[in-house]
This record gives structure tokens, sequence and C-alpha cells, in this order.
């Protein structure tokens, strides 16, 4: 995934509202297809499963029998964020870094100018895969005011708390420190 500026819609004299146009709408080319690849990685990603790996070893199982075995994931984990009332779904980095690495890649190098395109597709998901009980939780959230969140775990680069430098402004980091401002 190559590095997408954003399209604004052209420029020049007369093309915006300063000259006496319309303002044009701003598209993202990188937002959308981070959106779109998102949403593809949380209704499609699947574990193995270690117990079908031990057992069917000598059975030779095609791609759609395996598929009907083991649920998506993030499907599962979706459903739970729901039950639990949770407004923040948790993502493992390497579980979307094995399905996606071009992805993994923009989220880290892009994280906040596409962070919204990620909140999209958790709820594209949720409407997607839940239907009713996936729209009765967003008006619920509406109603808390809480908005939904998508949070990652396991990210492989971690930057020291003091080591932080402009550098990583707009970047998915994961950061370490100390409690309480003591020496390390």
């Amino acid at each position: 995934m190559a590095d997408v500026g954003v399209n604004d819609g052209g420029g020049g004299a007369g093309g915006g509202a300063a000259g006496g146009g319309q303002a044009r709408r701003v598209v993202d080319a990188l937002g959308q297809v981070v959106r779109g690849r998102f949403t593809d990685f949380l209704q499609t990603f699947r574990l193995p499963h270690p117990a079908l790996d031990v057992n069917l070893q000598n059975l030779e199982l095609d791609d759609q029998e395996q598929e009907a075995r083991t649920p998506p994931e993030y499907l599962t984990r979706l459903d739970m964020m729901v039950l639990e009332d949770r407004a923040t779904l948790l993502v493992d980095y390497n579980h979307l870094r094995s399905h996606d690495p071009e992805l993994a890649q923009a989220l880290e190098a892009h994280y906040y100018r596409v962070e919204m395109y990620l909140r999209l597709a958790l709820r594209q998901s949720l409407e997607a895969a839940l239907g009713a009980a996936g729209a009765d939780f967003l008006v619920k959230l509406k109603e808390k005011r809480t908005e939904l969140g998508v949070g990652f775990y396991n990210f492989p680069r971690v930057v020291n708390i003091r080591m932080l430098r402009a550098d990583r402004i707009g970047r998915l980091s994961a950061v370490a420190g100390r409690e309480g401002g003591g020496k390390e």
C-alpha cells in the first residue's frame, strides 16, 4: 500500500470556497482503503484451530470445510464486546500483520490520519455481523455519548517514554515507562 496523498478534488482559481465556488468534499484515499481492508480483516481473520490441527492431521480438509469449523476471530470478539458492553475492540497487532502486512504498515505510519476510518470499519462490522443487536448497541453508545474505539496490543516496537520525540507524532506507538517518575 503506497503512501496515498489526500485527494482535495483539485485546486486552482475559483475551485475553492474562497474563490466563490462551493467547497469540495475531501476524500482521503488512504483512509478509504484502510477502512475497507480493516473491515475485511475483522470479518475474515481466523486463528488456526489447535484441536483441528492435532485431531485432523491425516484428513485432507478443503478451505471451505476448515472455515466452517473455525469462526472468524474478530466477529466472536465483536459479540463479546456487545455482551460485555465495551466500546473498545482490542486487536492483536500480530494478527493484523500476519493477515495484511501492508495494512499493518500503513496503520503504524499514519495512525492519526486513519484512526477515524478504523472506527468506521468497526461500526460497519458491528452492524453487518450482529444486525439488530449491533444497531441497538450503537444507539446505546450514542445515548451515553461514548465513541467506538480500536486498541492494539502486541505492538512490536516499544518506545521508552523518555525517548519519545516529535518524529513519533501521528504514528502508532507502544510506550514503556515507570510509574512515579523514579530512576530507571
